[in-house]
């Protein structure tokens, strides 16, 4: 059976994160699968939403925004954070989402 390796980057918005997360875990997913939920912006509540989700979503959380701890917030496209997850993941497929968009259906 095929794996799926979901990918979510976020950048300061750990409210939108939630409700993705949220849309994830009502959804019945047949398939073994794996969340990678990528931070690269700053150390906020976004850890925190993951942990929520940790358990039911097979959810690992990575804070990609090293750059951002001196204080100045350093913006990068989203792609940069997705490489990182995609090294990571052990999915033979990847879903791309973000933050702000609700995770699409998996049948």
């Amino acid at each position: 059976m095929s794996k799926v390796s979901i990918l979510i980057t976020s950048f300061k918005r750990p409210h939108l994160l939630k409700w993705n997360l949220f849309s994830l875990a009502r959804q019945e997913i047949g398939l073994d699968f794996e969340t990678i939920v990528l931070n690269d912006g700053i150390q906020d509540e976004t850890e925190g939403v993951c942990g929520e989700y940790r358990d039911r979503l097979n959810l690992k959380y990575v804070f990609t925004g090293q750059r951002n701890k001196g204080g100045e917030i350093i913006y990068r496209v989203p792609a940069f954070a997705l490489n990182i997850g995609a090294r990571m993941a052990t999915g033979d497929f990847l879903i791309i989402s973000c933050a702000e968009n609700q995770p699409p259906l998996i049948t």
